[in-house]
């Protein structure tokens, strides 16, 4: 089991809290991992991949949740005021499997790749601030967004010897109009289905 939050810090962690729900198995392998922010899905489906290819487990709960109103800081700077507006609360789940399943909804993991850009983290971080969880979020994130996911495709889609064009459905974090818009130009997208 895999657990990602940036939101819902406690200790022990949420995976305890998610075993004892579900009546999992005391010696369950459990992986807290905290303080991803919007991407922390992937991630966790990273290092679920990786568990399920190493052979340590044949299927892998990945968990990801988000408790933003735990977070909520209200106050006169755009970006808080904006952070406000587009961050809820929400969790979501997903079993992954070495083999593919009879029935449901199945995904094909292909692969994936990291860019981590220390020199732009203060561009959308969270800061403390009279003991509570700040949200900073610049001007600056949409353009940093679309340009960091071009540069994460171009690399995936290289590795696997396909083009945009290749790919018939897009799923996009929905960091409000802005990002959207900018990852449609980036991406060369076209028109948003409706």
């Amino acid at each position: 089991m895999v657990v990602s939050t940036c939101t819902g810090y406690l200790c022990p962690g949420l995976t305890g809290h998610v075993a004892k729900r579900l009546g999992l198995r005391a010696d369950v392998q459990a992986f807290d991992r905290v303080g991803q922010g919007c991407a922390a899905a992937l991630p966790n489906l990273q290092l679920g991949s990786a568990l399920l290819k190493a052979g340590a487990c044949a299927k892998v709960l990945s968990v990801c949740v988000e408790v933003s109103s735990a977070a909520m800081y209200l106050g006169n700077d755009p970006g808080v005021l904006i952070s406000a507006c587009l961050f809820g609360d929400g969790a979501g789940a997903a079993v992954l499997s070495g083999k593919p399943g009879m029935a449901g909804r199945r995904i094909e993991w292909m692969g994936c790749t990291s860019l981590i850009e220390p020199a732009r983290r203060d561009a959308l971080k969270f800061e403390q601030r009279s003991g509570l969880l700040r949200n900073i979020l610049t001007r600056d994130v949409p353009a940093l967004a679309a340009d960091y996911a071009g540069q994460v495709l171009g690399t995936v889609l290289g590795r696997a010897g396909l083009t945009s064009r290749d790919i018939s459905t897009w799923t996009l974090h929905a960091g409000g109009r802005d990002v959207l818009l900018a990852l449609q130009r980036r991406l060369a997208l076209g028109a948003w289905a409706r």
